[in-house]
């Protein structure tokens, strides 16, 4: 035996160790009848030695029948003869038996000129995954692979289907290692030595020992299952060859195997307490799968071999996206330094936001699982929100929101805030659109401006004698008529703050003056002082109104003091003064109140019929 914790060995267990009943030890195992080459496979001829174990050897031969190279593993005369012959046995059996793209096919069966076994098998020119673990470069010469570790799962994605295929027709290997795996010269993969195979179920029909019945320690200390260690073939099972993967795993991480010790009784006493250290600078999600498969307790372990594999070939495609995520995640840490600042520059957020998304989403598309990912694009996404709300952006707010799933209750709370907030501006902006309902308002008040310009002048150029009821007609009818007028046009003018001010001013101006007239009249006065009483209030008014509305009624004001002294000399001239200084008024409210509409009465922009369809759609 070698005494190497890398080498396989076949150790019997103390008595006190043994469990269930013994395996069946066949006498010294020879063929029954040995058939001689020539007549089954042609001759065989040895040409040299290309590899030997502990219990075999290997030759590169010629079968001359079919005119090609093969590979011929016999016994090793220096180990113990049954053993050695019921291992190489075992072995052909079970390849035989086994059919994989990942294991060596055995073309026949044959025995030598002394009766000893030699199975003919297909010749694999490569290398040992151990000549490729400890050799990265090779990896990259040989095989042309940009990522050896990429390179190196996927070999070891090759052996779980090659140990799970083997699982389904109910055989274990125990004694997987990188020795016991040859990779091609075209990067072929074949599983190796099934030398120490064992049954997992008591119907498979092979004359291999059943592993819950073992007595024995088998395998190779430096990667056995605790429960090999110790010959525990109770607990043996698919789980156990899944451990042996689990160290195939670290020891391409680490290079080497899992178990420390410089002999094998120091290796075999360390198995039951190892626990798996590897170095920090490993993806994190293939440490906590070494660890688990490594696991002391084969419950915690992958079930069987098909999910290691599915894990590992999860974590090669998680692995690209894991690049982008990076690149992702420094861009939402660019992103947070700028929304931290006291005034941060708008278009700096745009592209570092659009950066970060961008690459989450990249990554999330290369691994549609990636919780770092996802949960990075919803920080980001959440970071924006919470910066738009604050800015009063609600549009940039409510694109962001509907993007996420569940958003926050306080984001959710804060929108709709400011959704209200945005309502209120909305008619706020419409209530003081002077576009809204200017044409009306410029019929209207240019109407009644219009007559209450044309009626003093036409009164005075008919020299109209003053009478009161001549004037209380002509007040009461103004009255009248402008209430008419804004009755009329009371959609258009009751939709903006200018509208109804307009409106407002038109009525009182008119009611005032008709308010009046009834209380001079009531208190015994001629209609000329009523007039000149209505002047005076006139020209207080507008010259209040400087205050309001600036220097721009200033020139109403002077009319009507003007109005006011001329007439005291000349009543004659005080209607055609009044009308003079209604009209200046007019003007002045118009150039004051419609300032977009000079020269444009008539027509309609497509502007205002913007604004106007604006004012009719409901809040």
């Amino acid at each position: 035996m070698d005494p190497s914790p890398r080498a396989s060995i076949t150790l019997a267990v103390p008595a006190a160790q043994t469990l269930g009943r013994a395996a069946k030890e066949p006498d010294d195992i020879t063929l029954d009848d040995p058939i001689s080459a020539s007549e089954e496979v042609g001759e065989i001829e040895l040409i040299e030695e290309i590899g030997r174990g502990g219990m075999g050897i290997v030759h590169l031969a010629r079968q001359s029948a079919l005119g090609r190279q093969v590979a011929v593993k016999q016994p090793n005369p220096q180990a113990p003869r049954r053993l050695a012959r019921r291992t190489l046995l075992q072995e052909a059996w079970v390849a035989g038996a086994l059919e994989h793209p990942n294991l060596v096919p055995v073309y026949t069966l044959v025995a030598d000129a002394a009766g000893a076994p030699m199975v003919v098998m297909r010749r694999i020119a490569g290398r040992t995954w151990t000549e490729l673990i400890v050799d990265p470069p090779a990896v990259v010469r040989l095989f042309g692979a940009r990522d050896p570790l990429t390179w190196h799962l996927g070999v070891l994605m090759q052996v779980c289907s090659a140990v799970a295929y083997a699982h389904s027709r109910g055989v274990l290997h125990r004694d997987l290692k990188p020795d016991n795996v040859m990779i091609g010269a075209h990067g072929e993969v074949y599983v190796l030595d099934w030398g120490l195979a064992a049954r997992s179920r008591a119907d498979v029909d092979l004359p291999i020992p059943l592993a819950t019945e073992e007595r024995r320690v088998v395998g190779t200390p430096r990667f056995m299952a605790p429960e090999q260690a110790i010959g525990d073939g109770r607990a043996i099972g698919e789980r156990t060859d899944v451990y042996l993967l689990g160290g195939l795993l670290y020891a391409l991480l680490t290079g080497e195997g899992p178990h420390p010790g410089d002999s094998v009784d120091e290796t075999l006493a360390a198995i039951p307490h190892f626990v798996p250290r590897l170095p920090p600078s490993l993806p994190p999600r293939l440490t906590a799968l070494v660890t688990q498969a490594l696991a002391a307790d084969p419950d915690q372990r992958p079930p069987d071999a098909e999910s290691l594999r599915r894990a590992i070939a999860a974590f090669l495609e998680e692995r690209g996206a894991d690049e982008l995520f990076a690149q992702a995640e420094a861009m939402r840490h660019s992103l947070a330094m700028l929304l931290a600042a006291d005034a941060p520059d708008r278009n700096a957020l745009s592209r570092a936001f659009g950066a970060a998304r961008f690459g989450y989403q990249q990554a999330l598309h290369a691994f549609p699982g990636h919780a770092g990912a996802r949960n990075g694009l919803r920080q980001a996404s959440l970071a924006m929100a919470r910066h738009a709300l604050a800015t009063g952006d609600g549009h940039g707010a409510e694109a962001l929101l509907a993007e996420l799933v569940d958003p926050p209750a306080d984001l959710r709370a804060a929108r709709e805030a400011l959704r209200a907030q945005e309502a209120e501006t909305t008619r706020i902006r419409a209530d003081r659109d002077p576009t809204v309902g200017q044409r009306t308002r410029i019929f209207v008040f240019s109407l009644v401006m219009v007559l209450w310009t044309v009626i003093p002048f036409t009164t005075w150029l008919q020299e109209v004698p003053f009478s009161w009821p001549a004037t209380l007609v002509a007040h009461g009818s103004m009255f009248l008529f402008a209430i008419g007028l804004v009755i009329w046009a009371r959609e258009s003018l009751s939709r903006t703050a200018l509208n109804r001010r307009v409106a407002a001013i038109l009525i009182l101006v008119q009611g005032a003056l008709l308010l009046a007239d009834l209380a001079w009249y009531l208190a015994g006065q001629g209609p000329q002082d009523a007039l000149r009483a209505s002047t005076l209030l006139f020209t207080l008014i507008s010259a209040m109104a400087v205050e309001s509305i600036g220097w721009a009624a200033l020139p109403p004001t002077l009319c009507y003091a003007a109005t006011l002294v001329i007439s005291a000399r000349r009543p004659d001239l005080h209607l055609l003064l009044t009308a003079i200084s209604n009209a200046v008024a007019a003007i002045t409210a118009f150039l004051r109140w419609f300032p977009d509409a000079r020269g444009r009465l008539l027509v309609r922009t497509p502007a205002e019929k913007a604004a106007r369809a604006r004012a009719k759609r409901p809040t």
